[in-house]
């Protein structure tokens, strides 16, 4: 089943585990496109993600004692066209991270630790066959 990309009114990208240099860029990146940007730590891989990216309903419980170590951008707020764009402008401003979510209603009550390895296992499904 295709999960469908939930479009939320604000436009954000949590970064999760990105060099400084990439975070630097990504920070530029989301000023300039008027996107905010939600810096995570692995130490808040026991954190929801509805929670991380502060959505209604949602609460951090300070349960972090979970360690991601993976670079991971979620996006949330976009629709297909911005989510084209945006993601298009992220390798030539030097911000290269190989898994990339788009916040859904079904993993944004998953844990930051969840997504990413949800998203790592998908990774290397698709990636297998092109090595």
């Amino acid at each position: 089943m295709k999960a469908r990309i939930r479009t939320y009114t604000q436009k954000q990208v949590l970064a999760l585990g990105l060099t400084d240099d990439k975070l630097t860029a990504l920070d530029e990146l989301c000023k300039k496109e008027s996107i905010k940007l939600i810096k995570a730590s692995p130490d808040q891989g026991g954190e929801k993600v509805g929670a991380l990216l502060g959505l209604t309903g949602f609460s951090l419980n300070g349960k972090g004692d979970i360690t991601v170590n993976s670079e991971l951008l979620l996006i949330s707020g976009f629709d297909e066209r911005e989510l084209r764009t945006f993601v298009g402008k992220l390798r030539p401003n030097g911000i290269s991270v190989p898994l990339k979510a788009s916040l859904t209603d079904t993993n944004k009550d998953w844990t930051l630790s969840q997504l990413a390895g949800h998203i790592a296992e998908e990774h290397e499904y698709m990636t297998k066959g092109k090595e």
